[in-house]
């Protein structure tokens, strides 16, 4: 049997090669993957399995194959390995001293290799010997060339091209980005990408550039099929698709580890490699991928040269999920077949299929409007689909004393209902009881469910009792069966029937202000169940809190941290100075506050209470050992105030601020900050940063550790 080979250019700096093994039926290929500690893996099965080897002992970067037999591939430390019978045996050699990223070949002797230190090596004899020039002083990931004379080479901000074979090369700096990957169609249209999402895009060979950032993931890998259908994949799993040459992206995010290589074969077949020797595959352009791990290590690209030939068959259920066979053998998730075109195969599913209790799907026809069972024989790509329309069981029950309506019944997925409940002769209707999403439970009469799951619907019936429900102090709020009410409220209830009172708290928050539960008069927590059998008064009591602010002035700290206090309580302030400082005095603002010289001091939470301790400075500490905060100064500030902190050596300083609920509000870094005491002046009033009056927290990281420091802006 005849198959199909195309040998194309490397798309990543390292690769997966596909090759078509000789013999082997045409719904088979073999393949290659290098990566960490010198790994080669090989698979017979387009990627299903795979067999490994270790040829090399250092990383393995790029691999490059021209035939089924002749490929090489490099790595760190210089090393190159070659082969001649298709990765049976290899052959090792050191053709450079310095990493080793990318190789490409355009025939069995003429092939490139770039590394660090923007090394080039060309050889023309298989890579037995080589010559090397250094065109930059860059490092180069990527190289591609279209025949023995047109290529390009990528690297640390920087494309060169040759149209020589790599004698001379012309540079070009179109970004600042590291850039790993290279792509070209033909000798106009070409693609370069690289960190921070940054794609390049060229119509004339590389004599210009267009830049563009569809995503802010760093990209690793790109590959293009034609002129305007390519891929591109990166950090944290980001796999890129374009229609239209680069113009626009859509992105996906199949697996959440760095993804180092790209290749499509076609419109259709793809394969991606990447960290935690993750391997992708798909037979759809992307829309959907299959991940397997036949490696511990990270392998570092994907390359095939064969298109899988055959009709690809995908065989599945709306909504998935569903029961369906294929050829006899029984399936419950999508399945994609590599089939002979032509070939007679049976689908088949069941009529009605269950899934757990209340629910069952009811097939409703195959996509190809074929029977429930009936053979397909298709000539190209296919996808057959069972239809099902799912139901759930609404069941109605009544309590004493009254009926509902409808009966226990199926419904459709998402159907409305709508349920009546009526009391017999001297009797109330008491409430609904439900459960499955999509139900209801209160007092609404009739009422409506959403059948969005099976659902249980109970009306419950009975007598009256009157209840008054109140709160202290007056208004505050409260919730009697899921509505809220701010003053006192009368019900009328069946004796015993059930009935959810509830707290809200903590309520009246202000930034120094908020009410919690204390009681309801019924004993019960803030939120409970209550059934009652005669005329009844419930009354929830709250109390107030306060916020207290303690302030640490320039050289000392103050304990405690401050925070919520209930009205009255009696708190103990300590100023603590620092070393070469002493305290001064209090100054305190608010109900109970204390402004003086004792220390401790107990004050009083009256109100909202702000506490300043205030010392006097001395002796600027020694350069510290470790990263240090002290105090920011002014504290509490209007507008502006000065971060101050020690570095034990010189470091890039990372700053972000906090407010008390966690949400950062400003981020700033500042490269090279020497070692020894540094201040950073924080502005207010910029109009990248948003700070109103209260507390925030001053988080910086430096020098290898974090430390954290509050502080207090008052408008």
């Amino acid at each position: 049997m005849s198959s199909r080979v195309l040998i194309g250019p490397s798309c990543a700096a390292g690769f997966l090669l596909f090759l078509q093994a000789l013999g082997v039926p045409h719904a088979h290929a073999s393949g290659f993957a290098v990566g960490g500690n010198g790994l080669v893996i090989r698979s017979l099965d387009h990627g299903e399995n795979w067999s490994s080897s270790n040829p090399a002992a250092v990383t393995l970067n790029g691999v490059h194959f021209v035939s089924d037999t002749h490929g090489w591939a490099v790595g760190n430390a210089g090393v190159l390995i070659r082969t001649v019978d298709g990765g049976q045996n290899w052959l090792q050699s050191s053709p450079g001293l310095l990493n080793l990223n990318d190789v490409h070949f355009v025939d069995v002797d003429t092939g490139w290799i770039v590394g660090d230190g923007g090394k080039v090596l060309r050889t023309a004899d298989g890579g037995a010997t080589w010559t090397t020039s250094t065109p930059t002083s860059a490092a180069l990931r990527g190289v591609f060339f279209l025949d023995q004379d047109t290529g390009w080479a990528v690297g640390n901000g920087t494309v060169l091209r040759t149209v020589n074979g790599g004698v001379s090369w012309i540079a070009a700096s179109p970004t600042t980005a590291t850039l790993k990957d290279v792509w070209f169609t033909d000798a106009s249209n070409g693609w370069v990408v690289g960190g921070n999402g940054v794609v390049l895009r060229t119509a004339n060979g590389g004599s210009s550039w267009a830049s563009s950032n569809p995503t802010t993931s760093g990209l690793n890998a790109v590959c293009f099929v034609d002129a305007q259908t390519g891929w591109a994949a990166g950090l944290s799993g980001s796999v890129l698709r374009t229609l239209d040459g680069g113009t626009n992206w859509s992105e996906q995010r199949p697996v959440a580890t760095e993804l180092r290589s790209i290749y499509f074969i076609d419109d259709r077949f793809g394969w991606a490699a990447g960290v935690g020797g993750a391997l992708l595959r798909t037979s759809d352009g992307g829309e959907t991928w299959i991940v397997s791990n036949p490696a511990a290590v990270a392998l570092n690209g994907v390359f095939f040269a064969s298109v899988p030939s055959g009709a690809s068959v995908t065989v599945g259920t709306d909504p998935p999920g569903r029961s369906f066979t294929v050829d006899g053998v029984g399936y419950t998730s999508t399945q994609t077949f590599l089939w002979e075109a032509g070939s007679p195969h049976t689908i088949a599913t069941t009529p009605t299929q269950t899934q757990g209790a209340g629910t069952r799907h009811l097939w409703q026809g195959w996509s190809d409007g074929g029977a429930i069972s009936h053979t397909v024989s298709p000539v190209d790509d296919a996808a057959y689909t069972a239809s099902f329309q799912t139901e759930y069981a609404l069941d109605t029950q009544a309590g004493a004393n009254g009926t509902v309506t409808p009966a226990d019944a199926w419904y459709p997925a998402g159907a409305d209902v709508v349920i009546t409940a009526t009391p017999a002769p001297g009797f109330a209707f008491n409430g609904w009881t439900g459960s499955g999403s999509g139900s209801y439970s209160g007092w609404a009469n009739p009422a409506t469910v959403r059948m969005n799951a099976p659902v249980t619907q109970v009306a419950a019936f009975g007598t009256e009792v009157t209840v008054v429900v109140s709160c202290v102090p007056a208004g505050r709020s409260f919730v009697v069966d899921g509505t809220t009410y701010s003053g006192s409220q009368q019900f009328t209830w069946t004796p015993g029937s059930s009935h959810t009172v509830d707290a809200t708290s903590p309520q009246g928050v202000t930034a120094d202000t908020r009410y919690l539960f204390s009681s309801w008069s019924d004993g019960g927590a803030a939120s409970h169940t209550v059934a009652l059998v005669s005329n009844t008064n419930l009354t929830t009591t709250f109390r107030a809190q306060y916020t207290l602010v303690t302030v640490a002035g320039s050289g000392g700290s103050v304990a405690p941290a401050g925070g919520w206090y209930d009205a009255g309580s009696i708190v103990t302030v300590t100023a603590v100075p620092d070393s070469g400082y002493s305290f001064q005095s209090w100054s305190g603002s608010g109900s109970g506050a204390y402004s003086g010289t004792q220390n401790p001091r107990n004050i009083s939470i009256n109100g909202p209470v702000i506490q300043t301790a205030n010392f006097v400075p001395g002796i600027t500490p020694a350069a510290p050992s470790v990263l240090t905060m002290l105090a920011n100064a002014p504290n509490p500030f209007r507008d502006e105030t000065d971060i101050r902190f020690g570095l034990p050596r010189t470091s890039d300083v990372d700053l972000e601020v906090f407010d008390v609920a966690g949400r950062r509000i400003f981020a700033d870094s500042v490269p090279g900050m020497g070692a020894g005491w540094q201040s950073y002046r924080l502005d207010a009033n910029r109009s990248d940063i948003d700070l109103r009056t209260g507390i925030y927290f001053v988080r910086i990281s430096a020098a290898g550790a974090t430390q954290t420091v509050r502080i207090l802006l008052l408008r």
